[in-house]
């Protein structure tokens, strides 16, 4: 149900280790689905980036594995920056949205284990945000603005150390290569080495089909601080995330929230194991952050970025309070 799925993973590939040809979902259950795909997560912040600009352009908003359509439009983002002379104005906001592993139980009911990437990117004409951003004439190696995948995530290694251990011949049996137009990140869109992203949010959560009933579930929230403006530096960060409304595991109404103020450019923050799934029909799900940019001049920016995987309560519209 939550982010201890891989314990679960390892005991499917044990039991295919044992027996290749053990059907797939006939032995299936909660405590050990199968897994029906799987997929590496791109780490790489330029392909990241052409596919999120992939996605946008061809309005690609699911995806259909093992018979199941996954939803790829859930992330809904809003970003805003001002001085402390300034009206708010709207920031350039794209996403890129992965499945990484899709497990089943039944042949009705799975789980997809998915990541969103959201880019925050300044413009250059604009009289706000244009002042945090790089020159166009200096160029910049992509590695240096690579986001970098914490491997020692048990997330985000979804197994990988018994799948490597695997021949190519029980990879091939256990996760066949999917090729499917939205995992191909080749784009004619020009990308400029961020030279624009001001922030970078990423948040890995699950959405699943449990006896008709659709939830949705937060695993980890991820960030990262990046102005690229020459001596700009980031002083004031608070990272919130809240899970709220109905579930099919848990009576009575959720409400779940967290708040923060981490001090680094980059951290990954846990969605506690505890928080249930929320019926997607009946909820608010979502993480903002916060962030005070400081240009050359010493000059305040203050940056908030809402993204919300489901608000069908108005939570980010008034009704509600974080």
């Amino acid at each position: 149900m939550n982010k201890k799925w891989v314990k679960t993973i390892s005991a499917t590939l044990v039991i295919f280790l044992i027996s290749p040809s053990f059907p797939v979902l006939t032995k299936a259950s909660e405590s050990s689905p199968a897994v029906v795909f799987e997929n590496d997560e791109i780490s790489n912040q330029k392909e990241l980036y052409e596919l999120a600009q992939k996605q946008e352009k061809e309005q690609i908003d699911e995806v259909k594995i093992a018979g199941e359509e996954i939803p790829l439009d859930l992330v809904d983002t809003e970003s805003v920056i001002k001085t402390n002379t300034s009206k708010p104005e709207n920031l350039e906001v794209s996403k890129a949205t992965e499945v990484l592993l899709v497990d089943k139980t039944s042949d009705e009911d799975y789980s997809a284990y998915m990541t969103s990437t959201i880019f925050v990117e300044g413009d250059s004409e604009s009289a706000i945000s244009s002042q945090l951003i790089a020159p166009d004439k200096v160029v910049q190696s992509d590695t240096v603005d690579d986001i970098i995948v914490d491997n020692s995530s048990t997330y985000k290694k979804i197994g990988s150390d018994l799948i490597g251990k695997l021949s190519n011949n029980h990879k091939s049996l256990l996760f066949p290569t999917l090729v499917a137009s939205w995992t191909d990140s080749k784009s004619s869109q020009k990308y400029d080495s961020g030279r624009n992203v001001l922030l970078t949010m990423k948040i890995y959560y699950h959405y699943q089909k449990k006896g008709g009933a659709n939830h949705i579930d937060m695993n980890y929230v991820e960030y990262w601080t990046t102005p690229k403006a020459k001596g700009a530096s980031v002083g004031y960060r608070k990272l919130e995330f809240k899970q709220m409304g109905l579930s099919g595991y848990k009576t009575g109404w959720i409400y779940n929230t967290h708040a923060s103020y981490p001090t680094s450019n980059h951290k990954t923050v846990d969605v506690p194991d505890a928080w249930p799934p929320v019926l997607t029909g009946n909820a608010f799900v979502g993480a903002k952050i916060q962030a005070t940019i400081y240009g050359a001049n010493n000059k305040s920016y203050h940056v908030q970025t809402t993204t919300m995987l489901i608000d069908n309560l108005g939570v980010n519209k008034g009704r509600g309070s974080w």
